[in-house]
């Protein structure tokens, strides 16, 4: 307890200064309480450390995010060009004449992204790359979502529940095509164009047409919440704006051009659209590098409740109660 009102004091002359949290274990008679201080009395070298690493794991997410797929991108067009697929092993299987999509060696100027992992090794190295990149995808997905619950319930109060009803739902469909897209993606690693060009054609368009649904709806979340700076809103709706055009461009039919030029028009539309998906989560560096990401649990169990009944029974703790004096120090509320 002296350590909390010597704490206390020290605050009042340090408000300025960065936080950094300590818990103290309080025993009263049977029952230990656990106290929670933020304090600036000394510094505390684990704790920092501690919330440093915590705030640099959502902008490490992000961050590979998008550089495991450029990776991945650079590598394989790499291969591709240099003509790594056509080793004797494709050739013995004949694939260059038989399988649907690109041969072993580039057909045109422009390649899509599907040609350049249609065969081994390629096809390998691809795969590799899209299935960590989609375990990540998915994670920056739960992160952005959570944060912008919190921040949803902390903002859009009183006059403003209205707009936190339609943020939630907005949540809620980006959640639904996010997911989908991450699917998409892995699909597109798991079917190859000659293995089966129907499958892999519709997890591509999962993964293009629902990923540009959900940039556009997070955009208009933050439109909505005024979340970050008027630059980085700007940003992003720019972003949106070509990644919604490049798409349309990408997937359209286009009659009357030579086949050549149409497919070299949507392959090369088809790298733009990914390009701007990696500077679009880039942007989330902006939101993430103030995130302070932390996991707890807890097995009821051991404290002998049952998890069934927990709402129902309510928890009695043999203690002496606090005093107000001890009360007012804490910060806590006598319960």
């Amino acid at each position: 307890l002296k350590l909390a009102s010597a704490f206390q004091e020290q605050q009042q002359h340090n408000n300025s200064k960065q936080l950094a949290t300590c818990i103290v274990l309080v025993t009263f008679k049977r029952t230990t309480v656990p106290v929670y201080f933020n304090s600036t009395l000394f510094p505390i070298p684990t704790a920092l450390l501690i919330q440093k690493m915590a705030l640099k794991v959502a902008n490490t997410v992000v961050a590979l995010v998008y550089v495991i797929p450029l990776c991945g991108f650079l590598t394989t067009f790499s291969l591709f060009y240099a003509g790594v697929n056509n080793n004797t092993m494709n050739q013995q299987m004949n694939l260059s004449h038989q399988a649907i999509g690109a041969g072993l060696v580039p057909e045109y100027a422009i390649s899509f992204l599907s040609d350049t992992i249609n065969f081994y090794p390629t096809s390998n190295i691809g795969a590799m790359f899209i299935s960590i990149a989609a375990f990540f995808f998915l994670l920056t997905f739960f992160i952005r979502h959570i944060e912008v619950n919190k921040k949803a319930a902390e903002r859009l109060r009183g006059p403003l529940a209205g707009k936190r009803a339609n943020v939630r739902r907005i949540q809620i469909a980006a959640a639904v095509l996010g997911a989908c897209s991450g699917f998409g993606a892995v699909g597109v690693a798991a079917f190859q164009e000659h293995i089966n060009i129907v499958v892999h054609l519709a997890m591509a368009g999962l993964f293009f047409l629902l990923g540009t649904l959900y940039c556009c709806l997070q955009t208009a979340i933050d439109l909505i919440m005024k979340l970050e700076s008027k630059r980085v809103r700007l940003t992003r709706l720019l972003v949106c704006s070509f990644m919604i055009i490049s798409t349309i461009v990408l997937v359209a039919p286009k009659p009357g051009v030579e086949k050549a030029i149409a497919n070299q028009l949507s392959a090369g539309f088809e790298i733009l659209t990914f390009i701007l998906y990696m500077v679009f989560f880039a942007t989330y560096h902006v939101n993430f590098r103030h995130l302070d990401i932390s996991l707890a649990m807890d097995d009821v169990r051991e404290v002998g409740i049952d998890a069934h009944q927990m709402k129902e029974t309510p928890l009695h703790v043999e203690s002496e109660p606090l005093s107000p004096t001890t009360v007012k120090m804490t910060g806590y509320h006598q319960v």
